[in-house]
């Protein structure tokens, strides 16, 4: 919806330009479409039809996943992103990298963070274009919240219910970079 006025358009009117399902409610479009990017992340094959790994559908998403939604949708087209596994990393290394993510969010661009208890990833949250800071829209709440690093770096934060951060999932460049840059794309 960030990227496409024409999807957003069908997600809250309903109108013509989109195939997933008659169901006559908002609610129920976005619902019936965020079913179409679980069973797509978690798929033998990704959507660009690449191969990637599958994972178990009752276990939640991937981060890999979510890295190759990302880079279908971003804006411009060519967008890398990059999955950064924060768990056990020090409080230091996490504000670098949530600095980092900060500063390559934007318009087209969202990014995506994992959130669980101590043990486990329980809960995804996309990072969206702020000013000045991202926001992060919650989808299990429906809300948006601010950027806390200091609560973040230190796994105290709320969203969802679950406080530590797990993943960072960010645009790494915006598709002109010279060099090529290692994304979730396989063989890139």
């Amino acid at each position: 919806m960030l990227v496409d006025p024409d999807f957003a358009e069908w997600i809250t009117t309903g109108g013509a330009g989109h195939s997933l399902g008659a169901t006559s409610d908002a609610q129920g479009r976005f619902t019936a479409y965020v079913g179409e990017v679980h069973r797509r992340a978690t798929a033998l094959t990704g959507p660009t039809g690449a191969a990637q790994l599958p994972w178990p559908r009752a276990l939640g998403t991937p981060p890999w996943g979510v890295c190759r939604e990302l880079e279908t949708v971003a804006r411009p087209q060519g967008t890398r992103y990059r999955a950064v596994a924060v768990r056990w990393a020090s409080p230091s290394r996490r504000t670098r990298l949530l600095d980092h993510l900060s500063r390559h969010i934007g318009e087209g661009r969202p990014g995506a963070l994992f959130v669980g208890s101590r043990w486990l990833p329980r809960h995804v949250a996309l990072i969206v274009p702020g000013d000045p800071q991202p926001m992060i829209y919650d989808p299990g709440r429906g809300t948006v919240s601010g950027w806390d690093v200091g609560a973040l770096s230190v796994g105290r934060v709320d969203i969802g219910g679950w406080p530590q951060p797990w993943w960072l999932i960010a645009p790494v460049d915006d598709g002109s970079a010279s060099r090529p840059v290692r994304s979730c794309r396989a063989g890139r």
